[in-house]
């Protein structure tokens, strides 16, 4: 059974490793999922994100991105992880005149995965998932500021073990007028208490980020450019740093491409996305290093104004 735990725990930490040495406290915080990146976009742009969110996706990534909202939103969007994990969340923001409400779900779970207690042939099968529910609020503070907070329920379940507990986040996001187009952000993630699992307390992987994004004001070839960059520092691992690019063709049609350094597992990410009327589709692709694999992130969007 322990072999079981740590092969599913190593897959999830290798998330947040370094890459050039172990980070000494890595491994350390439970709950590990929290800090996968959630949606195509924002995988395809390798997690330069936080300054770029602006539907309701923002729940997973920078509450404030939330205020601009002035209709209902919503997303889905699903990964198929390796070792059989699979990643699915939902989405759900609407705009009112005290600001922007939002509602995520998420749940990376595996079924039908070989219990053995030791070598040979497996005793038996169980089920490992983790879960969060999260319900934000944003709104504006003014022409150039807004802020948001996001309040998480977590669940998780190896075989018979289980941990429970919550935790918050909160972001701000600030747009000069003196300097259209760009967009800087912070936000503070997973803040809450120690989760046992065990019998055994584990601290949340408590992150802090800093990001911003230039929206190229001028159009080339009916198209107009995203530059975005990104800087997290999660509690138990090293800084790491993304730069994404996007170009959006007539506002229909848009390709990613971003670079990840610092992270053990990822580099290079790639992605496309398609908008018609009140419908966008995207998809990403990152490829794992170590022989993991590859993240495959697709997802389907619709904005009712």
């Amino acid at each position: 059974m322990k072999r079981a735990i740590f092969s599913i725990l190593l897959v999830l930490v290798a998330c947040s490793l370094p890459a050039d040495e172990i980070y000494e406290g890595a491994g350390l915080s439970g709950m590990v999922f929290l800090k996968i990146g959630v949606g195509p976009r924002a995988s395809g742009l390798a997690g330069a994100y936080s300054a770029v969110a602006d539907n309701s996706m923002a729940v997973f990534w920078n509450p404030a991105g939330l205020a601009g909202l002035k209709g209902t939103d919503m997303g889905f969007a699903h990964n198929q992880y390796v070792e059989g994990m699979r990643y699915d969340v939902a989405s759900l923001a609407m705009g009112t005149r005290i600001g922007t409400f939002g509602l995520g779900m998420g749940a990376l779970y595996a079924d039908d995965l070989e219990l053995r207690e030791k070598p040979g042939e497996p005793e038996g099968l169980f089920r490992y998932y983790d879960y969060v529910l999260s319900l934000s609020y944003a709104r504006k503070m003014s022409s150039e500021s807004d802020v948001g907070f996001t309040a998480k329920a977590l669940q998780e379940r190896i075989y018979i073990y289980s941990a429970s507990g919550f935790a918050f986040d909160f972001g701000v996001a600030f747009r000069p007028t003196e300097l259209r187009g760009l967009t800087l952000t912070g936000t503070l993630l997973n803040l809450g208490p120690k989760v046992k699992f065990r019998e055994e307390g584990f601290k949340l992987p408590l992150t802090t980020r800093v990001g911003a994004a230039y929206r190229v004001p001028r159009q080339f070839i009916d198209g107009r450019w995203l530059l975005s960059f990104e800087g997290s520092k999660p509690i138990d691992a090293y800084y790491v740093y993304s730069g994404g690019v996007e170009y959006t063709y007539k506002n229909a049609l848009a390709i990613r491409g971003g670079y990840k350094y610092g992270h053990d597992t990822e580099s290079l990410s790639f992605g496309a996305g398609f908008t018609f009327a009140q419908m966008r589709l995207n998809y990403s692709y990152t490829p794992w290093s170590y022989d993991f694999g590859a993240e495959h992130w697709i997802s389907v969007g619709v904005s009712l104004d």
